[in-house]
C-alpha cells in the first residue's frame, strides 16, 4: 500500500533514490539475493517512475489478466482454488484454459457491456489498487486504460548492469523510449 501511494505522487521523495540505489548495490556486491533485489527494485521504481492519467472505462484492466499468489503466476486450476480459499473476492475471475489444461489468463465476470464494474464496492483489493498494483507486479500498465507510466527523471549514472536492465525494461514496456 505504501508503494502504491508513492506511485500516485510524482514528487514523492520521502526516501531518496540514492538510498535505495545504495542498498541495491550493497545487495548486489554482498548477498546477491534475488528476493532482496526485487524488493528494493519496487522502492526504486517508485523513485524513478510515477503514474499519470485516469480511467477511461475501457475494461482493459479486467480482461486477459494474470493473477499471482505469493508472488507466482497462477497457471493451474489447483493454484486458483488455493487462492480462492485465501480470498473469496477473486471468485469473479474466470480462468481461460490453454489446450494442455493450464490457465492462459483470467477475465472478470463483473465487467458490464459498457465496461463498468458491476461489483465496484465489493471488488478485490487488486482492482482497488489498479493501476499501481499492476505496475508494481508487472512493470507496465496496459495500453488503452487511460493511465500512463512516466519517468520522474533519468538517471544515466546508474552503474549496475542488472538495475539498468530493469529500468530499460520498464521504459520499453511502457513505451518511454
Amino acid at each position: 500500500m505504501f508503494l502504491e501511494k508513492s506511485l500516485r505522487d510524482p514528487w514523492f521523495r520521502s526516501v531518496s533514490f540514492y538510498f535505495w540505489y545504495g542498498l541495491y548495490l550493497l545487495n548486489e556486491w554482498t548477498l546477491n539475493n534475488r528476493k532482496v533485489a526485487n524488493h528494493i527494485w519496487d522502492f526504486l521504481k517508485c523513485q524513478l517512475f510515477y503514474i499519470d492519467g485516469g480511467c477511461q472505462n475501457s475494461g482493459q484492466c479486467c480482461k486477459k489478466l494474470r493473477l499471482t499468489f505469493f508472488g507466482k503466476s497462477i497457471s493451474t486450476f489447483k493454484q486458483f482454488k488455493k487462492l480462492l480459499k485465501k480470498n473469496i473476492s477473486y471468485k469473479s475471475f474466470i480462468p481461460e484454459f490453454k489446450k494442455n489444461g493450464g490457465i492462459k489468463h483470467f477475465s472478470c465476470s463483473n465487467l458490464s457491456d459498457d465496461n463498468l464494474c458491476q461489483e465496484y464496492l465489493n471488488r478485490p483489493q487488486l482492482c482497488k489498487n489498479y493501476p499501481y498494483s499492476g505496475f508494481l507486479v508487472y512493470d507496465y500498465i496496459r495500453q488503452g486504460c487511460g493511465y500512463k507510466v512516466k519517468q520522474k527523471q533519468k538517471y544515466t549514472h546508474v552503474r549496475s548492469h542488472s538495475l539498468n536492465k530493469r529500468i530499460k525494461k520498464v521504459c520499453l514496456l511502457n513505451k518511454l523510449v
